[in-house]
């Protein structure tokens, strides 16, 4: 009983109710046998199957905390470098001066690729009211 199955009209987007005025189905098979008693023909409908669990509401999830932390700090050559750490993962940006030619999103900036996954985590811990922290870490105050 986890699928629902309704008629949708082609040519108009409408829903379609059964002979007894049944809109939603639990077997595909009925929808079909009751849309047909209707006279409307198959050609003229299709049939839209979802996840009974969409039309229930949900229990909101508390809001957490959302923690981003920024440590700026140095490499072994002094130079600058930044590290991000979130709930979900993170990410490090620091100098490419061994070779800063060959700097490809392969293999030395593939943080990019989590840019993506991090807006997502952030704009749904946005939803769900998270509160949003950002601590901002020095690694030479600690030296």
């Amino acid at each position: 009983m986890s699928n629902i199955f309704m008629a949708v009209c082609k040519e108009t987007g409408e829903i379609i109710s059964g002979a007894k005025g049944q809109a939603c189905f639990f077997d595909r098979n009925r929808l079909g046998r009751s849309i047909g008693q209707t006279g409307v023909k198959k050609h003229e409908y299709s049939v839209v199957e979802f996840d009974h669990s969409m039309l229930l509401p949900k229990e909101p999830e508390e809001p957490k905390e959302f923690k981003v932390t920024e440590i700026h700090g140095s490499n072994w050559n002094d130079e600058a470098r930044y590290e991000l750490v979130t709930p979900v993962g993170g990410f490090s940006i620091g100098s490419l001066s061994e070779c800063p030619e060959d700097a490809t999103l392969g293999r030395d900036l593939n943080f990019a690729y989590d840019v993506v996954d991090l807006m997502k985590s952030a704009y749904n811990a946005g939803v769900r009211g998270d509160k949003f922290i950002v601590e901002r870490e020095d690694e030479g105050e600690d030296e």
